[in-house]
C-alpha cells in the first residue's frame, strides 16, 4: 500500500484559487476580492471574500453566494415577533422591541424609582419594588405603595376590582374599591381621637363618602343651660338644618320627651351625659338614627330619620338646639 501526501493544490492560471493543506491540520481556502467570485463553481463551492471579510458558499440551488457564517455576516430579513414583541427587519442589525404595557394590552413594564413613582414622573406605567406586589407575597416585609389621590384622580374608565386610597380634600384618607358600578370604601373600623367640645357652640366633623353606618360617642357631655344636643348631617356642600323627624326621651320615675326637625336630637343636661348615637344608611340618601345612654341616674333613648340629602353624607355638625349655648364639659368620638 502506498500513501500520497498532498500539501497543496495549485492553479497556475489563478493563484488566488490555490488550496493549501497546512501542517497543523488547517486548510487555507481560495481567496478572492469583493465582486470577483470564482468563475467556476457549483453548489457547495467555498471561497473567502477579503473585502467583507466573509466566508461565502454557493447555495444548494447553485443560484447565489451566501454567508457561510464568519466575518461581517449578511442581511437578516426573516426575524419575526409575536406581540407585544415587534421586530424591524431588513438590515444586518434588526431592532427587536417590546411594546409598552397598557390597560388593554400586555407589554413591558417600566422600572422607576420610588421617588419617580411618587412624584408622577413615570406615573403611566411605572413599577417599583414598592408598587409591584407578587401574587404570593408570603415572607415579604415592608409595604406596597397603593395608587390614590382625591376623587378627581380616580381612573376615567374604572374596572371592577380596582383598588386605591382616597384622600379627597377635607376627608381622612381611606381605602376604596370599584364594585363595577361605583367606588365604595373597603370595610374597616376607623375610630377618631376624642374631640373636645369644651367652650364650643358647635364642632364640625368629616367622614368619607359611601359609608353605611356611623357611630357618634358623646363622653361626659354637658351644656350651659342643660340644652338638648343636636346632630346635623349633610353632603360635601354642608349640613342640612331642616326636615328631620327626631325624638329623645329621658327616663327616671317618669318619661320626658323632646323632639326636633332641625337635626337628630338627644337629651341635654347641665350634668355629664354619656350617649351613643348610631346613624345607618337607609338608601336614597336618607339616614336613620338611634341613640341610648344615661344622664346621672336617668336613661336616655330615641331615634329619627333625616331628610333626603343631595349627596353622600360627609359632613356632621355637633351643636345645641339653640345654636348659641356652649358645651361646658365633654368630648365627641366617631367610628365608621
Amino acid at each position: 500500500m502506498s500513501t500520497l501526501n498532498v500539501t497543496s493544490i495549485q492553479n497556475p492560471a489563478a493563484p488566488q484559487a490555490n488550496l493549501s493543506l497546512n501542517a497543523d491540520g488547517t486548510v487555507t481556502l481560495p481567496v478572492y476580492t469583493a465582486g470577483v467570485a470564482p468563475a467556476l463553481f457549483q453548489a457547495g463551492t467555498l471561497w473567502f471574500d477579503t473585502a467583507a471579510p466573509t466566508l461565502l458558499v454557493r447555495n444548494p440551488g447553485n443560484t447565489a453566494w451566501v454567508s457561510a457564517g464568519g466575518g461581517g455576516g449578511g442581511s437578516v430579513t426573516a426575524v419575526t415577533g409575536t406581540l407585544p414583541i415587534t421586530v424591524a427587519t431588513g438590515t444586518s442589525t434588526p431592532v427587536i422591541a417590546i411594546n409598552a404595557a397598557t390597560n388593554a394590552a400586555a407589554g413591558s413594564i417600566e422600572i422607576a424609582t420610588l421617588a419617580e413613582a411618587a412624584t408622577g414622573t413615570d406615573a403611566t406605567r411605572a413599577s417599583t419594588p414598592e408598587t409591584s406586589v407578587p401574587k404570593n407575597a408570603a415572607g415579604m416585609t415592608g409595604a406596597a405603595l397603593i395608587p390614590g389621590g382625591n376623587n378627581a384622580a380616580r381612573p376615567g374608565t374604572p374596572v371592577k376590582g380596582m383598588t386605591r386610597y382616597n384622600d379627597d380634600d377635607g376627608d381622612p384618607a381611606y381605602m376604596e374599591f370599584y364594585n363595577g358600578t361605583s367606588w365604595s370604601p373597603i370595610a374597616t373600623l376607623t375610630t377618631s381621637a376624642p374631640v373636645s367640645v369644651v367652650g364650643q357652640t358647635f364642632v364640625d366633623l368629616v367622614v368619607p363618602a359611601g359609608l353605611s353606618q356611623i357611630t357618634i360617642v358623646f363622653g361626659d357631655i354637658a351644656t350651659t343651660s342643660g340644652t338638648d344636643v343636636l346632630v346635623q348631617v349633610g353632603p360635601t356642600g354642608g349640613v342640612v338644618t331642616t326636615g328631620y323627624i327626631s325624638t329623645s326621651s329621658a327616663v327616671s320615675a317618669s318619661v320626658s320627651t323632646t323632639g326636633s326637625t332641625a337635626g337628630f336630637v338627644t337629651y341635654g343636661s347641665t350634668s355629664q351625659a354619656n350617649v351613643t348615637m348610631t346613624l345607618t344608611y337607609a338608601g336614597g340618601n336618607i339616614w336613620v338614627e338611634g341613640h341610648y345612654g344615661q344622664i346621672t341616674f336617668n336613661g336616655v333613648f330615641g331615634g329619627g330619620s333625616s331628610p333626603v340629602l343631595t349627596g353622600s353624607l360627609t359632613k356632621i355638625k355637633i351643636t345645641t338646639v339653640t345654636g348659641t349655648d356652649t358645651f361646658t364639659t365633654g368630648n365627641v368620638s366617631i367610628l365608621y
